[in-house]
C-alpha cells in the first residue's frame, strides 16, 4: 500500500463494492451514488492498480463527498 497522496483530478470507477459516503457535521455519513454530483470535492480511495496517467484513473474503493458545489 502507497502512502496517501494528492493529486488534482483523478477519474474513479465506482462500482457496487465501492463504499460512498458524505461529510455532515464533521462526521463520516453514509452516503449513495446518487449523492454524487458533478462540481463536488470529494476524497477518493483506490484498490488495485492505479494508472500513473493524467488523471489518474483506477477502481474507488471508498468516495467520502467533502463539499458540494
Amino acid at each position: 500500500m502507497e502512502k496517501d497522496t494528492s493529486v488534482d483530478k483523478a477519474s474513479a470507477r465506482v462500482t457496487a463494492k465501492t463504499s460512498i459516503f458524505r461529510m455532515e457535521d464533521g462526521k463520516k455519513v453514509a452516503g449513495k451514488f446518487s449523492d454524487l454530483k458533478v462540481g463536488q470535492t470529494v476524497e477518493a480511495s483506490f484498490t488495485g492498480a492505479v494508472s500513473s496517467s493524467y488523471p489518474v484513473q483506477g477502481a474507488a474503493s471508498e468516495i467520502v463527498i467533502l463539499q458540494t458545489r
